[in-house]
């Protein structure tokens, strides 16, 4: 995929978050069922980089699970400030103060350096959000420098759409020329996925075989230790992978 066309995608995708970061927050009242089985597997964890945070649902989530003894340090990383401004987990319970969250986009090299020097995590998750950058080169650019964050067998989640496992899903998917593009401008799987909450918007998403999100990231050296499927009223609309910094 040419670079022009992995920008206009992620800015498509940009202004789909400033857009309706209201309405998508509301919709996410319920934290997906995937998110919190693959936080308890790999429970107990001292610290939590969540990429793609959005409204930072995670960190409020963890505050009450006790999944841990003592309090987790959690960090939340994402490129909407609208999202990131709705409603901040507050320190206590289960979290550590300060909580932290930071504006950057993760399709772009070198965004940890927002987090200065709290690098070195236990868990790093990103949910939602690895379909969300187009193209196999930042993909693995982006694999690659969530590795160098983890601690010596530190532990990285993410869940990415199965969007042909859900009838709801797949009703979203529109033509190319909806976003001015050709279907020979994207790569094989690249879906234009409307939404019509509050007005009508587009967003890019990949859709990933498990066979696919595995080899991507045994590329980016780390070690999957299990996969799974999670959610929706099929049990399959996510994918899951948990795997292991070597």
């Amino acid at each position: 995929m040419k670079t022009s066309i992995q920008r206009r995608l992620i800015q498509l995708n940009q202004a789909f978050y400033v857009q309706f970061a209201a309405s998508f927050s509301r919709s996410r009242t319920v934290l997906h069922a995937g998110i919190m089985e693959s936080l308890d597997r790999v429970s107990p964890f001292g610290s939590v980089l969540d990429l793609g945070c959005g409204d930072a649902r995670v960190g409020r989530y963890l505050r009450e699970a006790k999944l841990s003894p003592e309090p987790i340090v959690y960090v939340g990383v994402d490129n909407c400030p609208d999202l990131l401004s709705v409603a901040p987990p507050e320190p206590g319970g289960s979290l550590k103060a300060p909580v932290r969250l930071h504006e950057a986009d993760l399709g772009v090299a070198g965004w940890s350096q927002c987090l200065g020097n709290n690098a070195g995590f236990d868990v790093v998750v990103s949910f939602s959000a690895l379909h969300h950058i187009p193209g196999q080169d930042l993909r693995l650019q982006l694999l690659e420098e969530i590795r160098s964050l983890l601690n010596p067998g530190g532990v990285f989640i993410c869940s990415v759409w199965q969007v042909f496992g859900s009838p709801r899903l797949q009703r979203k998917i529109q033509p190319w020329s909806e976003a001015g593009l050709q279907s020979e401008d994207v790569d094989d799987f690249d879906l234009l996925m409307d939404w019509q909450r509050d007005g009508r918007g587009l967003r890019y998403v990949h859709h990933f075989s498990e066979e696919e999100l595995c080899g991507l990231l045994q590329a980016a050296s780390f070690e999957v230790v299990e996969t799974f499927y999670s959610d929706g009223q099929s049990g399959k609309m996510g994918l899951y992978a948990i795997s292991r910094h070597k």
